[in-house]
């Protein structure tokens, strides 16, 4: 059975980190065995960033990263300026989330999987008010 959870622990960032690293490097080059590398960047370790995991049997197959807006915006804007296209007036109360980083191992990976993570993401921003 797949459960969709919040990464809350230390522990379990590290293993989403751990998982990315797998795979895209299993990706690259499909010979790459287990490593204990990581794949992250500057928003991994903001506050306002959350790890939505999908784990079975207790190990995490596959991730999610939200990151609400912040002073240093978003993972977004280095690719597009969206405040422009969207017209959102910071003053008026509007936050901006970032959902990007989905990686997941290519034999779970589905429409279904994703799906469920999406579901996931829009009940958490709902939640933060977005």
């Amino acid at each position: 059975m797949l459960k969709i959870s919040i990464a809350k622990t230390a522990q379990q960032i590290d293993e989403v980190l751990q998982m990315r690293h797998q795979v895209m490097a299993n990706i690259q080059n499909p010979t790459v065995k287990a490593s204990t590398l990581r794949l992250m960047d500057r928003f991994d370790t903001f506050p306002s960033t959350t790890h939505l995991v999908v784990s079975q049997n207790h190990c995490i197959i596959g991730s999610l990263r939200l990151t609400l807006e912040t002073p240093a915006q978003t993972p977004a804007e280095a690719v597009y300026d969206f405040r422009g296209a969207m017209a959102l007036d910071p003053d008026a109360g509007h936050t901006r989330l970032s959902c990007d980083q989905y990686y997941a191992y290519p034999a779970f990976a589905s429409p279904q999987f994703m799906l469920g993570l999406l579901l996931m993401a829009s009940y958490l921003a709902m939640s933060q008010g977005v």
